[in-house]
């Protein structure tokens, strides 16, 4: 066949094409429109051989993904299914790096220990490192995240019976216990921390968002709004807290452990209350 024969066959192809793939939107929309569809679940199609109790209501896998964006089919994806190899394999390699990282730090200290060095134990390219870290600092502070979380969580867990004051005290119990479990360690990360200015200033940041998780409660529990500026209650409250929490792990630092931190913390908290 010559060649401008085969290329008008293949603009002929392509439009058949571009035609069904428009007809199969039409008829999908006009499904939606008829079925109020918000998701594969619900489409009154039921699958041969399936009983009530089953998932039976499903709608043709290829008509659900033409009608769906990219970024709604990936969040009906990661709504009902748990995460996926690619994701666990990510995680557990953050969890070495980390392990490896805070081991270097403490042995040679931050500044003494390049990126280099790390992504050589663990077995990754320099570039591949920072694929999972932003930053050196973010190997070491990258859990504060969650342990703010936990904070707050067994903050607003405290009795409504108990001062704002006392429920912060208790709610830092998630701290104190967790470093009495391996105090050597704790002390070796939180000297590495004061002694080292870039994660100091990196360290302050993260306990400002833990102030941001804690206010809301703290609001809550004093009766006024989180969202009118002029209430300062709040932020006074949690910042005073965190202040407390940082002057009492400075004093356990400098006296090497000999006091336990959460005796620490109460005479740190006790003495804004005298």
């Amino acid at each position: 066949m010559p060649f401008r024969g085969r290329l008008r066959d293949l603009s002929v192809g392509h439009q058949a094409v571009n035609v069904a793939r428009a007809h199969i939107r039409a008829v999908g929309e006009q499904a939606v429109a008829t079925l109020k569809l918000t998701s594969p679940a619900q489409t009154a199609v039921q699958l041969p051989g399936s009983r009530p109790s089953d998932a039976q209501y499903q709608i043709e896998p290829l008509l659900y993904s033409l009608l769906m964006t990219d970024s709604a089919r990936a969040s009906a994806q990661s709504a009902t299914k748990p995460p996926g190899l690619r994701e666990r394999m990510r995680a557990t390699v953050r969890k070495e790096v980390v392990e490896v990282a805070l081991r270097l730090f403490i042995e040679q200290g931050f500044d003494g220990t390049t990126v280099d060095q790390i992504a050589g134990e663990v077995g990754l390219s320099r570039a591949s490192l920072f694929r999972y870290f932003g930053t050196k600092e973010d190997m070491v502070l990258q859990g504060l995240e969650e342990t703010g979380l936990q904070i707050a969580e067994a903050f607003a867990a405290r009795p409504d019976t108990e001062r704002p004051w006392e429920a912060l005290r208790r709610a830092f119990d998630v701290l104190t216990q967790a470093n009495e479990q391996a105090p050597e360690q704790t002390l070796a990360y939180l000297r590495m921390l004061q002694e080292t200015p870039s994660l100091r200033a990196r360290h302050f940041e993260k306990q400002l968002s833990w102030q941001a998780m804690l206010e809301p409660e703290i609001a809550r529990r004093l009766g006024v709004s989180a969202d009118q500026p002029e209430e300062v209650g709040p932020n006074s409250l949690s910042g005073a807290a965190l202040a407390c929490l940082d002057a009492a792990a400075t004093g356990w630092v400098a006296c090497e452990g000999a006091v336990p931190l959460a005796v620490l913390l109460d005479r740190a908290m006790d003495t804004l209350t005298e």
